[in-house]
């Protein structure tokens, strides 16, 4: 399903536990330039190639870990 952003917050301020899910954020050219899946209750994998939304989101979570990706 594709929502706006705005729409996307305002269900997730509603939500108590996400399980199963995998939300793309696209920019104006449709490219994803942020992943968020949800694996389980408590824990959640987070990409992006922006490092202030990933230091952003940071922020909110009480224990993250890095991982490096090698190319």
């Amino acid at each position: 399903m594709i929502v706006s952003g705005r729409t996307l917050a305002h269900i997730a301020r509603m939500l108590n536990q996400t399980i199963e899910g995998e939300f793309v954020a696209l920019g104006d050219d449709a490219e994803a330039w942020l992943v968020i899946r949800a694996v389980d209750s408590s824990w959640f994998e987070v990409w992006s190639h922006r490092p202030l939304v990933l230091e952003q989101i940071k922020g909110h979570f009480h224990d993250t870990t890095d991982v490096r990706l090698g190319c």
